[in-house]
């Protein structure tokens, strides 16, 4: 399986024919717009997965928004970014925006021939692939471009580290608009792994993250150091690597976690 999410599994076929079903809107959109800048505002879900990988493939930036953002803050961002077109689920509630949208729950019907693969455009590999929005020191959000090669570059390298393999089950924890999240997602994918989707419960009560790792035998997770600081780790976790970074780990984390797996301090991808 490509995702566990929302209790369901989600097979590598399914998951590439809902990104294939995704591109055919957004190819029509983008037309001329060389590479075109598409927004992201979904909560996790299957759409959103295929809707990364449907992004990259047509060789457009992906510009990830949370939805759980204040509305100026999302508004500010696709203004910024000078964003083509704008996926959501019908939840949205940015208003009037100068730019075409495309609700993921209502697409086109498949047409016959669909192709076989999701690149979609041959991009030279200094081209922008991703754009993350940071907080900002003037307290506006600031934007900082990821390059395929970059990106590329990243995957490999991090896959290779933390030794992901296609059996391993890796937890997607990090919001969509942090750039960990690109750490949890494409190795997993491009390993053909699976990747284990928290609830947002799950997300903000450590015994019941604890829970899931356990019982979905996760064997990779990115949890930050303030998340760890608080979990319940009495019981190992069961992982194999637990990577952290962006802040200082209590050494009383450190001391329980790394006699039990491979414990990684990394820093983020945007800021290398």
């Amino acid at each position: 399986a490509a995702l566990r999410v929302d209790g369901q599994l989600v097979d590598y076929k399914s998951l590439r024919r809902l990104a294939l079903r995704l591109q055919e809107p957004m190819l029509k959109q983008l037309a001329g717009a060389k590479p075109g800048v598409i927004g992201v505002c979904l909560p996790k879900s299957a759409q959103l997965y295929a809707a990364i990988l449907a992004v990259l493939g047509c060789g457009a930036v992906y510009l990830p928004l949370d939805p759980q953002h204040p509305a100026q803050r999302r508004r500010f961002i696709l203004e910024n970014a000078n964003a083509d077109l704008l996926l959501h689920d019908g939840d949205s509630d940015l208003g009037e925006l100068s730019l075409p949208t495309l609700d993921v729950r209502k697409l086109p019907s498949p047409k016959p021939g669909i192709p076989a693969s999701l690149i979609r455009r041959v991009v030279d590999s200094d081209e922008p692939a991703v754009a993350i929005y940071t907080s900002g020191t003037t307290g506006q959000p600031k934007g900082v471009l990821l390059s395929h090669r970059n990106l590329s570059h990243f995957c490999a390298w991090y896959s290779d580290y933390v030794r992901l393999q296609r059996d391993s089950r890796a937890l997607q924890f990090s919001t969509i608009n942090f750039d960990a999240s690109l750490l949890d997602i494409l190795p997993t994918f491009i390993q053909g792994a699976t990747l284990v989707v928290p609830s947002e419960d799950q997300r903000r009560d450590p015994q019941q993250l604890v829970a899931l790792i356990q019982q979905q035998h996760v064997t990779h997770a990115f949890l930050p150091p303030a998340l760890l600081s608080v979990m319940p780790l009495d019981a190992p976790l069961g992982l194999e690597h637990l990577i952290t970074g962006g802040d200082v780990c209590e050494p009383f984390v450190i001391e329980q976690l790394a006699p039990q797996c491979s414990f990684h301090n990394i820093y983020g991808p945007t800021e290398t």
